[in-house]
């Protein structure tokens, strides 16, 4: 964790990244050191970078008009214990691999002043307040900041005064669920699929099972129904912004998802030397929206050892989504599906992330 960022670097760097592809007695603050519960972070990858002190924690710091000293704690230490904890392949050092979440590490550190009588009877060191501020970005915007604090006795040493301050910080993460999807979509004031989203409960015998959002807004939610009979037939309803200009023509837009989709068919078809084919290209379907006409794309794979299997990929356009409702079944089943299930989807409104990504799109290519 060598690299030291700039406070500096909390610009809007989403646009960039993404438009293109969440005093104690002594004795019982020593036992609260050696307790303190350090996390295995729910998260693919994170990046840890050592940062400036912010101005408010150096004013925290140096009350009393302390001395107070940068990076008290070596800031390797803080990467140490996290990958300690069970985090050694999601923590990464920021020279090493790069990551969607960043956490930012900033501490100082300084000693505490002893009373008169502490000072004419105690024969131990005094104690050292320490304080950390954690940082946590998504793709460069600041999603989260906190300042937290320990008093140490001397004793204490630099593992165990980061386990603390980590400790505290997880305590905030955890009650605030700021990993979760659902935090980073309010932060980032993208679609807000828990209130604005409605999806039928049912598509004639298949049901609703789960629906969960994707870590990125900009892949949306995704809906499976399963049938009660037939553990192999699934239906899922995927509805995501569309990433190009919706000036573009809806076919277009339509056909350019369906062909990233068949070309990600052909990739795990190699991948499980299966043969992969076209029942029917890209086409129009019966089932139109306000916006125009849905397209479907089916195909099928086998292999001499396994049973063909099925794909009925159908997208449409509501609004600024792409509503994609994907079966394991050829048409001549899934199309009457798709047919029940496409009036009864109705899609957030524009996002103001998307918004605001749209406006810098066209006045970047202006």
């Amino acid at each position: 964790m060598s690299l030291r960022a700039p406070r500096t670097r909390f610009v809007v760097l989403y646009f960039c990244c993404i438009i293109g592809a969440a005093g104690c007695a002594h004795q019982s603050q020593t036992k609260q050191i050696s307790s303190a519960h350090v996390p295995e972070l729910d998260v693919q990858a994170l990046s840890l970078f050592s940062t400036y002190a912010s101005d408010a924690m150096r004013l925290q710091c140096q009350q009393n008009a302390h001395t107070c000293h940068e990076d008290a704690i070596p800031p390797d230490t803080f990467l140490d214990t996290l990958r300690d904890a069970g985090n050694a392949d999601t923590v990464h050092a920021s020279s090493s691999q790069s990551a969607d979440y960043e956490l930012l590490i900033a501490n100082l550190g300084r000693e505490t002043t002893p009373s008169v009588w502490q000072s004419l009877f105690s024969q131990r060191s005094p104690d050292s307040m320490q304080y950390a501020e954690f940082t946590l970005t998504w793709r460069g915007i600041e999603l989260s900041s906190l300042i937290v604090s320990g008093r140490f006795p001397a004793t204490a040493d630099a593992k165990a005064k980061a386990r603390h301050l980590i400790g505290k910080w997880w305590n905030a993460v955890e009650n605030k669920r700021i990993f979760s999807a659902r935090y980073l979509y309010t932060q980032l004031n993208a679609s807000n699929y828990d209130d604005e989203l409605r999806l039928p409960e049912s598509i004639d015998t298949f049901r609703q099972s789960v629906t969960e959002l994707y870590p990125d807004p900009l892949e949306g939610v995704i809906s499976r129904y399963t049938h009660p009979d037939y553990q192999d037939a699934l239906v899922d309803i995927n509805v995501y912004p569309i990433r190009q200009s919706l000036s573009n023509d809806t076919a277009r837009i339509l056909d350019d998802e369906l062909n990233n989709d068949l070309a990600q068919a052909e990739k795990v078809a190699d991948a499980r030397a299966l043969t992969l084919e076209l029942i029917h290209t890209a086409e129009d379907t019966d089932v139109a929206t306000l916006q125009g006409k849905g397209r479907r794309l089916a195909l099928q794979a086998s292999s001499p050892t396994s049973d063909t299997i099925y794909a009925s990929i159908y997208a449409f356009r509501l609004k600024d989504k792409i509503v994609k409702i994907t079966t394991t079944m050829p048409p001549r089943f899934s199309d009457a599906l798709v047919s029940k299930a496409i009036p009864h989807i109705q899609v957030p409104k524009e996002s103001g992330l998307m918004s605001s990504l749209r406006a810098n799109s066209t006045q970047g290519g202006s």
